[in-house]
């Protein structure tokens, strides 16, 4: 599975061996994000966002994305994101994730769905918008989540200690 890779590529590196690490995925109705939930819990040291309604999926829904657009630009604007020195990919090199990062974030804009509602997303003829999406939810954890003071936030981050 590529999250193993993934986690045991950036465990492998010194400064990160005992770090923790937040998992974000994007809560959909797979089971995608549940089942990298399911196997980080194999690290003591892994939390993951887990959405706190009546579904309780694991990941981040996508009910945010208007506030996560705001929060990304808002980051990229003020440069306070930027790529780390250490860059841990699965299968693609640095270069090749910065440049699928900005074909994205060129295709992502409000369009009409099929039922002709507006909707906001980068999946125009048939691409897709998954590293923006999970590039977004970076500055969404750190100016919402931590710093919310909403009860579906506080419940998790009390149960976490964070």
């Amino acid at each position: 599975m590529a999250f193993e890779a993934m986690l045991h590529g950036i465990r492998r590196q010194p400064l990160y061996k005992y770090a923790p690490i937040v998992l974000i995925v994007e809560s959909v109705a797979g089971t995608e994000g549940s089942r990298m939930e399911a196997w980080a819990r194999s690290d003591p040291l892994v939390f993951s966002i887990r959405e706190c309604n009546k579904g309780k999926r694991a990941g981040v829904g996508k009910a945010e994305a208007e506030d996560m657009t705001h929060m990304l630009t808002d980051r990229l604007t003020r440069k306070t994101l930027v790529y780390a020195d250490i860059f841990i990919t699965y299968d693609k090199d640095k270069e090749t994730v910065k440049n699928i990062l900005k074909e994205q974030m060129g295709n992502y804009q409000w369009h009409k769905d099929k039922t002709g509602k507006m909707k906001l997303d980068g999946k125009i003829g048939g691409m897709n918008d998954d590293l923006l999406i999970s590039t977004m939810m970076i500055p969404w954890w750190s100016g919402v989540f931590l710093a919310s003071q909403k009860l579906k936030y506080t419940q998790f981050k009390q149960l976490h200690n964070l």
